[in-house]
């Protein structure tokens, strides 16, 4: 696992965020891979305290799933949720939003998809 250096944020939760949010979308961590609270704060060198805040951060961003007695661990790709990206772009499109906007709203997403060893089952 590599995380990029804590660089000035802040606060201590918005840096565990941006490090972690950015080592998900570069596929730094697998789908479905377990992320223990303590070793990344070890590895981030700061407490367990900012590594749970930015997890809840991440999984209301649709990034982290967490469960009680379990743990966190990365979203896995399904169908469904490219299907959910995806939908409003026609109605976008009808609007007057270019495509070059939408695809960087879209860029992201497929960027975490094609560092995945997984298909999407498609």
């Amino acid at each position: 696992m590599h995380l990029a250096p804590l660089t000035t944020f802040s606060s201590k939760k918005e840096a565990v965020y941006a490090s972690l949010r950015t080592a998900i979308f570069q596929g730094e961590f697998q789908p479905g891979e377990r992320l223990v609270i303590d070793t990344l704060a070890k590895t981030l060198g700061v407490s367990a305290i900012p590594v749970r805040e930015a997890l809840q951060l991440l999984q209301a961003d649709g990034l982290v799933d967490i469960k009680p007695h379990v743990g966190a661990s990365v979203t896995t790709i399904n169908p469904d949720m490219i299907y959910e990206v995806f939908k409003p772009f026609p109605s976008l499109l009808s609007s007057g939003c270019s495509i070059s906007s939408l695809l960087d709203l879209a860029q992201p997403v497929a960027q975490h998809h094609m560092r995945t060893s997984r298909p999407i089952g498609w």
